[in-house]
């Protein structure tokens, strides 16, 4: 792996990356806004609660299809030619930063009812899972296979987080997912 090859892949993660900033700044917004409609404990807030998470998710999974869909275009746009292996790259990293761009929106409930530790040890677990997915599947497909990796431990933190959340602070998501 030369830095060609380093290059490209780390192309692929800052576009990939821009649902992930936006959560990031939004997130930053959320937060009060979520802490009050749970403390008010009305489960007709609760319900404009999940409307909201759902639609935060929809815009996350919306950009990140966007990048995917446009990336033959995006990428010699933001790099110029050469970079075309990118591409794919980009396709298996959108989603990823997709679900760790939701994963924001489902950590509020964790630091809304104070468990934090459990935030800590899934943090810790994935990461752990992460490393050990990206070094096998580097030794068999190069930087596709830590593409492959990072989307499924980031699918992995957000799941995880989102079930333990719901375990801390139920809410009825309607699809009968954690209940």
């Amino acid at each position: 792996t030369g830095p060609e090859t380093i290059g490209r892949y780390f192309l692929a993660v800052q576009i990939a990356s821009i649902p992930l900033i936006l959560a990031t700044a939004l997130s930053q917004a959320w937060s009060p806004w979520l802490f009050a409609r749970l403390a008010e404990n009305d489960p007709s807030q609760k319900r404009v609660v999940v409307r909201a998470t759902y639609a935060l998710f929809a815009v996350m999974l919306l950009i990140s299809a966007t990048i995917g869909l446009t990336a033959q275009w995006l990428v010699p746009l933001v790099a110029g030619p050469g970079f075309d292996q990118s591409v794919l790259l980009l396709r298996i990293l959108a989603p990823a930063f997709a679900f760790v761009s939701m994963y924001h929106f489902v950590t509020g409930f964790l630091f809304y009812e104070q468990r934090t530790g459990l935030l800590s040890v899934i943090t810790i677990g994935v990461a752990a899972v992460h490393f050990g997915l990206c070094s096998a599947l580097a030794l068999w497909s190069g930087p596709m296979g830590v593409a492959i990796g990072t989307l499924i431990a980031y699918l992995l933190y957000f799941l995880m987080v989102w079930w333990f959340a719901q375990r801390v602070h139920p809410l009825s998501w309607r699809f009968g997912i954690f209940r």
